[in-house]
This record gives structure tokens, sequence and C-alpha cells, in this order.
């Protein structure tokens, strides 16, 4: 006997709730996962500025380096007097006038030899006077080439070929004893090294220079290490300056001859930096922060000098490199939530203290900052 049990009935199909399930389940996987992993990493640039200090210091021999209860450096003055002579050899080349020279022909058409004297003088038919600059003999029914200078100087001495007069011979004779020239004449107006009085005192100052630069480097060789001069705490005087040359000799180079009273202040450079610093320290408000110091470039003037009590006052001038300090209101993070990169920039806008800001996200996918301020990092650089 055969039983027929049939199709078994079955129920309702739960295929499509298991798929919703599980999309919800990767959308919930994902959104764990991109709340846990979205980072923004944001990088504040603060604004740089430079803030300089002046002020007036001590050198002393007697400064005992009690630098904050005194604006005071150890350090010397130094007196010396100079006698020493230098070249200068900067004269500059200007146009002048100068004697025209040239060559003549002296014809003799007499039969008797014509001597003739040095600087005997020969009138051009333009006018000019020339002289000769030797003595001359010149051979009947001759002729003889002689040297000639102009008798003033000047660019009118520049005459072309022409024919010249022997001006003292006698009349009747002129027209058988002449010169003629063949070539220009030429250096009435030329190129020289000319002394002015501008280039004598340009000499005066360039000499004292030199010799004192050369003063100062013997003196350096015998400071201590710690101790500088400077050009600015430097002083001089010339008391005399005596140049051997007058004004509108032709020369490239003449000697001068001074006598120069130096004095210098030299001091001690560390203690010097100190008290820079120590100023700027005291000098910056609350709201900025020293990156950097610049005491490597210190400036110096000399203010006074006391001869009697061998002390001086040195003028320096200092500067810092400074930050100003960001607020602790830009690095709350919730204002920054759900905000992407131009939101940043411009929220960042509202702090002067800010320069610029850099952001970064991540992953890749990532626009906005995330919503967790633990997956919130803000930098300053």
């Amino acid at each position: 006997m055969s039983v027929d049990l049939g199709k078994i009935k079955q129920g309702p199909s739960y295929k499509p709730y298991l798929i919703l399930f599980i999309i919800a389940s990767l959308v919930l996987i994902a959104f764990v996962i991109h709340t846990t992993i979205s980072k923004a990493e944001i990088t504040l640039h603060p604004k740089e500025d430079t803030t300089n200090a002046s002020l007036n210091v001590t050198i002393s021999p007697d400064a005992d380096g009690n630098l904050t209860a005194f604006n005071a450096v150890k350090g010397q003055i130094i007196e010396k007097t100079i006698d020493a002579t230098k070249t200068f050899d900067a004269v500059e080349k200007k146009e002048v006038d100068s004697y025209a020279k040239g060559t003549v022909t002296i014809y003799n058409n007499r039969s008797e030899p014509q001597p003739l004297k040095q600087k005997t003088q020969l009138l051009s038919d333009s006018g000019v006077l020339f002289k000769i600059d030797t003595w001359a003999q010149v051979p009947a029914k001759g002729k003889i080439d002689i040297p000639v200078t102009a008798a003033e100087k000047g660019a009118q001495g520049n005459v072309a070929p022409t024919h010249f007069v022997i001006v003292k011979l006698w009349a009747n004779w002129q027209e058988l004893i002449y010169a003629e020239s063949n070539t220009p004449m030429t250096g009435g107006r030329v190129e020289d090294f000319v002394v002015t009085a501008e280039t004598i005192e340009k000499a005066k100052e360039d000499v004292a220079t030199q010799i004192i630069q050369e003063e100062i480097a013997k003196i350096k060789e015998t400071l201590p290490p710690s101790e500088i001069i400077v050009p600015k705490t430097t002083h001089y005087e010339i008391i005399n300056a005596t140049p051997k040359v007058k004004e509108d000799d032709i020369t490239p180079a003449f000697e001068v001859t001074e006598k120069i009273k130096l004095t210098l202040v030299s001091f001690n450079t560390a203690q010097m930096k100190t008290i820079a610093e120590e100023k700027i320290q005291k000098q910056i408000s609350e709201a900025k922060e020293i990156i950097s110091f610049n005491t490597d470039d210190l400036s110096y003037s000399l203010a006074s000098i006391d001869e009697e009590k061998r002390s001086a006052i040195v003028t320096i001038s200092a500067s810092a490199a400074t930050i100003n300090k960001i607020p602790s209101k830009a690095f709350e993070k919730a204002p920054l939530q759900g905000r992407n990169y131009g939101d940043l920039v411009a929220y960042y806008k509202q702090f002067p203290e800010v320069d610029s800001v850099d952001i970064a996200y991540s992953p890749f996918w990532v626009t906005k900052v995330p919503s967790s301020d633990s997956n919130i990092e803000i930098l300053v650089k």
C-alpha cells in the first residue's frame, strides 16, 4: 500500500529582507569606516614680523659684565696720532689746452747760410705764432726740417699745412728765407691727467682713509678675540694734509703727506649681543613670539666719547624675527566640522594672526572636515 505525501506547502520568501539587511549592514559599516578613518590635518602659518630695537650702550674698560643692571659692556677707547705719506693715483683725465707741435721746412734761397736761434719766431699765414725748438743752420740755397711749438696753448695752434714768415728777419730777406709745413700742427687740445681742486680734496680724503684702514688693521691684531672695532664707531680728524702737487699740474699720480688724529672704540661683542637680545625681549608684546634674533647683523654708531673717563656711548640697532601668537579660538574644532577647503580658508580670515592655511584630507575621497574632534588635527608651522 503506498502513501502519496504530495508537495510541502512553502511559506512567504525572506530573500528581499535578507538583501535589504545586507545592504543596510554595508552602509552602516561604510559609515563607521568613513567616520573612523576620515581625517583632516589643518596647518596654520602665523604671520611673521620684524621687531626693531635701538639703545645706547656705555663702553668702558671698567664694565663688570652686569648687563641687566647697567647697559655697559667691556671695551676701550684708543687714540693715536699718525704721520704718513701715501700716493694718490686716481687723477682723472680731461681735455685741456696744450702747445700744438709739428715740423716745418725752412728754405734759404740766399747764397749764404742762415743761422737761426732757438725760439726764433715763425708766423703762419693765419696769424698763429710758433717758435723753433732748437738752434738751426739753414744751408745756402738749401733747406732744413726743424720741430716747432706754438707760442700759446690752445686749439688755434692746430693749423693746417701753410706758409710761415720768420718774424724778426730783415723784411727784404723774408721772401728768400721762409718756412712751410707739409703736415698739420697737432696737440693744441689734448686729453691728459689734470689735477683740479676737486682732485686735491679727494686725494686728501682717500689717503686719510687708506692710512686709517692700515692703522686699524694693526690695532685689531693687538685686541683680545672677544673685542671688535666697527667702522661707524671710528672717528678721525685730519690735522694737516700736504699734497705734493698744484692745481692744473699734469700728472697721473702724486703724494700726500698727512697727520691724522684717530679715535676708535673696541668692545666685547658677546656682551653687546646679550644686551640687544634683552632689549628686544622686553620690547615685544605678549601677543608675539621671537623666532630668532638677528644679533649677527647689529649696526653701531658712535654717539659720544668722554676722553677724561676713557669711555664712550655707542648706539646699537638690532632686530628679531617674530611671529604673532595665534589665539586659542583658532584651535577650537567644533566650528570646523563639515567645512570644505574654501570654507576653512574663509573661516581663518577672521584671525589677523594667521598668514595662510594648508588643509589635507584623508582618505582621498574625503572633502570635508570630519564631525569627530579626534579626527581633526590642527598644527602650527
